[in-house]
């Protein structure tokens, strides 16, 4: 009898046992279940906030995309909360950022040494997020929420800049006298003192602000210039012409080269001359006139008498003289002028890893090449004055009748009179004329900018040269002396350089037309806000 309780009282005792060790096998499935559930939530939301963390520190280096006058460390910490509130990233408990505004210790550390080289400057944000993740099976054993943390390095493109701008004779023929004003509006007439186009007179105190349209393009330009980030960013500056103040030479200079300083680009821009050529000698004959252009005035020793800016060598010149220097007169040299630029950009101190930007503005279509006394590794001897199409210099009935289907007597200075028409280098005309036999290039400098174009386009870069162009004035698209009328020769060339330079590959940019002076602003404005886009990418 006892033996049968006790017996009972031991299977009780078992079953009860059973039942704690089932309780602790449930305790420890539910531990492992959530160690594996849980621990696979944990590595989602590490990966999401990861994913979030490195696109907010890429947005917030956009901020450099500020004027450097503009910019704070704030910016950065703002752009960065914002991206992760906006992708909805699992709730920050801690956000920390730094850029290489800071000089103290939490700079980050491959920003350039504070002190160092401009050109070595780069555009980094570090940003640290930290988040809680709460846990949904480990809570069990206690373990309820963990904090993750993950950093990201954000960079955004230094920008190199080259500002090529017209500075022909053609950018003071707007001008006018004190007082006056065109149907827009767009001259000052508290602009005194000025009483002609004459460039001698316009780039000089007190009227060095008369020059119309180069004063509004040099407005435009410095506009454009409030948008680099200095410190960062670099810009050139390149003229059309030679910048000496009398006798100035018609060959493209560089100016300004490239540049992290804000005062030297201002000052650069602000003190752009128009051409100003020698004073044409009126008592010279053809035998002894100068070659090259040079400005009429009624009476040499009183530069308001201005009548216009002339070739006076050609002017002189006899059918029967069959080399005059009319080459050396025109000096829209664009070709020599993109060439600059490429050399700006590709020196001794390039950065291959910069977004580099060439921005074109002309007033009209190309006219001069460069020669072999400013080019002398690219133009051969024979071409002293620079490439200049027979047809210019030489009688149609000089030419053989096949050489006409490209070549017409009295186009514009220095083309051949049809845009669409490409020439190599090597292409050639012939003539005959009184006895006289020649073989001349029919290379003109519509062919020589397209050719440089594609050059400066296709540099050696981590993304390309991107070039924009802007064309000033009804010139830009008028098609009078050109065979061809069915394109304006200016615009013409200045949407090659712009959209098909270098060919499809590259990274092209746009070409703007602004018919009047108003209108400069907003296209520089365009282009700024353009090249912000394309960098962010």
């Amino acid at each position: 009898m006892k033996k049968n309780v006790l017996q009972k009282l031991l299977k009780r005792s078992e079953k009860g046992q059973a039942i704690i060790l089932v309780a602790f096998a449930m305790v420890g499935l539910v531990a492992m279940v959530g160690l594996v559930t849980d621990t696979g939530l944990l590595l989602i939301e590490y990966g999401k906030l990861k994913r979030g963390v490195d696109a907010a520190a890429i947005s917030a280096a956009q901020q450099y995309s500020l004027p450097s006058e503009e910019l704070t460390e704030s910016d950065f910490t703002e752009a960065a909360q914002n991206f992760l509130n906006l992708n909805e990233t699992r709730q920050i408990t801690s956000l920390i950022v730094h850029s290489c505004l800071t000089t103290g210790p939490d700079r980050p550390a491959q920003c350039n040494p504070v002190g160092g080289n401009p050109k070595d400057n780069r555009k980094l944000v570090s940003v640290t997020a930290s988040a809680e993740v709460k846990f949904s099976f480990l809570s069990v054993i206690g373990i309820r929420s963990t904090t993750i943390t993950t950093s990201a390095l954000g960079e955004a493109a230094t920008l190199d800049v080259v500002l090529v701008i017209d500075t022909s004779a053609s950018m003071a023929y707007e001008t006018r006298p004190a007082g006056a004003y065109s149907d827009t509006n767009r001259y000052d007439p508290d602009r005194v003192g000025f009483i002609s186009e004459n460039p001698q007179n316009c780039n000089v105190a007190p009227h060095a602000d008369a020059c119309e349209p180069l004063t509004s393009v040099k407005d435009a330009a410095l506009a454009f210039a409030d948008t680099i980030n200095y410190g960062y960013d670099r810009v050139a500056v390149v003229a059309l012409t030679g910048q000496e103040s009398v006798n100035a030479l018609r060959h493209p200079t560089l100016v300004l080269p490239l540049n992290t300083n804000e005062t030297d680009v201002k000052s650069a821009i602000s003190d752009l001359r128009v051409f100003t050529p020698r004073v044409c000698d009126n008592d010279a004959t053809f035998s002894d006139v100068a070659s090259g252009t040079c400005i009429q005035l009624d009476n040499p020793s009183d530069p308001n008498t201005f009548i216009s800016v002339r070739c006076h060598y050609y002017e002189l010149r006899t059918l029967g003289d069959f080399f005059p220097k009319y080459p050396d007169c025109p000096s829209s040299n664009v070709g020599g002028a993109l060439r600059l630029a490429g050399a700006a950009l590709s020196g001794a101190d390039r950065r291959l890893d910069s977004f580099w930007v060439v921005l074109v503005l002309l007033s009209g279509p190309a006219n001069a090449t460069d020669t072999p006394e400013n080019y002398p590794s690219g133009i051969p001897n024979a071409y002293t004055y620079g490439y200049c199409p027979a047809s210019e210099f030489y009688p149609s009935s000089a030419l053989n009748t096949d050489a006409n289907t490209d070549l017409v007597y009295d186009y514009r200075p220095c083309t051949d009179g049809r845009p669409l028409v490409r020439h190599d280098v090597s292409d050639t005309i012939s003539f005959s004329y009184n006895g006289w036999t020649d073989t001349i290039s029919t290379y003109d400098p519509d062919d020589y900018a397209m050719d440089q174009a594609d050059n400066l386009a296709n540099l050696l870069s981590g993304s390309g040269v991107t070039i924009y162009t802007v064309g000033l004035g009804e010139e830009v698209r008028s098609t009078n002396r050109q065979a061809d009328t069915s394109v304006p020769m200016a615009e013409h060339l200045l949407q090659y350089i712009a959209l098909e330079a270098g060919g499809p590959d590259v990274n092209h940019g746009q070409y703007f037309y602004a018919p009047v002076l108003d209108d400069l602003l907003k296209i520089f404005d365009a282009i700024a806000r353009n090249i912000a886009t394309k960098i962010s990418q």
